[in-house]
């Protein structure tokens, strides 16, 4: 972990949320089962680095950014949400708000992301928690399958942690996700 620079997560996030459906499945994952949308990124960008992450330390991260989640995030997520259907009847000002509260609800999110990049680091424990076969070659010379695994993982012990049983739209949404960072692998 010693070797990324600060901000990795927020770009990798950037970058990843781009992708064809994931924000789709990210948004419904967040509205109809109460997860964490930079919970599940740090998930995948933990498991794309080959690092385990369990039930334990999802509690453990949720405790380091509830506050700042509760305080700040969520507020202002819910005041662009209230603003939007007024766009229409409003078109103008009703514009200039929400994409001054969208600003200030993604810098209020980049806050999240950087504090959890330092639970991240500050947790430690070996970059290798899951390292793949040896000779197939991915990511930071390790297997992409492995690293395919070790997202997975880490999306099994998140959900455990908020103790979210696995259903069908559930496992559909995860598995956009998945595809969607698959193809990220691949292309760089």
């Amino acid at each position: 972990m010693t070797n990324r620079a600060p901000g990795d997560f927020w770009e990798f996030s950037l970058a990843f949320y781009a992708r064809p459906g994931v924000a789709e499945a990210c948004v419904g994952l967040q509205d109809e089962y109460a997860l964490d949308v930079n919970v599940l990124l740090l998930a995948l960008y933990a498991g794309r680095r080959h690092i385990a992450l369990g039930a334990a330390d999802f509690a453990s991260l949720d405790r380091a950014v509830r506050a700042w989640r509760r305080q700040a995030v969520v507020p202002l997520r819910r005041v662009r949400r209230g603003i939007r259907p007024m766009l229409q009847a409003m078109p103008g000002i009703a514009r200039e708000a929400y994409d001054a509260v969208k600003q200030a609800e993604l810098a209020a999110e980049r806050v999240q992301q950087a504090c959890m990049e330092q639970w991240l680091t500050a947790r430690g424990g070996p970059a290798d928690a899951c390292a793949g076969p040896a000779g197939t070659e991915g990511v930071d010379g390790r297997s992409g399958q492995a690293a395919d695994l070790c997202c997975v993982s880490n999306l099994d012990a998140y959900l455990r942690s908020r103790r979210r049983a696995r259903d069908a739209g559930l496992d559909a949404r995860l598995q956009v996700l998945r595809e969607a960072l698959r193809a990220l692998l691949q292309a760089g």
